[in-house]
């Protein structure tokens, strides 16, 4: 259906309204699926969240994903993080989202595959002295009783 847009007297300026030419702004349509949308927000969600951390929350940033992600690798995790020293040393990193790529999604089946493109601020030692690196995160997406959850994540740098 075509979108209308209409353009008040205060949106336009004597140049603009003298023009032949002027031609009033388009709406921009999002040709997206809702489960593209649905992926493509629970990547962005999960990877800032997945990639910020700091040495002083405990891993609080996992522990604030295990809804969105499946039981498996919820435990993966666990696992992970009661294997893992924690230094006395400060570590933070805050991670920003720059772009996302659904690779492969298929709705029927309940899978699909994202890479998020990430910008990655770490800081070792005291908020100072801080390294900035763009790193891929590759997530792997199972749909469960229609919703879709993280089933493993993959840092590519």
């Amino acid at each position: 259906m075509p979108t209308t847009v209409i353009v008040t007297e205060e949106e336009t300026t004597k140049e603009d309204a003298n023009s032949p030419l002027a031609i009033p702004p388009v709406a921009e349509i999002d040709e997206r699926t809702s489960e593209e949308i649905s992926v493509e927000t629970l990547a962005k969600t999960f990877a800032e969240r997945f990639g910020s951390y700091s040495n002083e929350s405990e891993f609080a940033n996992l522990a604030d994903l295990e809804t969105l992600m499946t039981f498996r690798f919820q435990d993966e995790l666990d696992a992970m993080v009661a294997s893992t020293e924690v230094s006395d040393m400060y570590r933070g990193i805050t991670t920003q989202v720059v772009s996302i790529n659904i690779t492969s999604i298929d709705d029927d089946a309940g899978v699909a595959t994202v890479s998020v493109l990430t910008q990655r601020e770490e800081a070792i030692g005291g908020p100072t002295n801080t390294e900035v690196r763009y790193e891929t995160l590759v997530l792997e997406l199972l749909k469960i009783s229609g919703v879709w959850k993280v089933d493993d994540a993959t840092w590519q740098s």
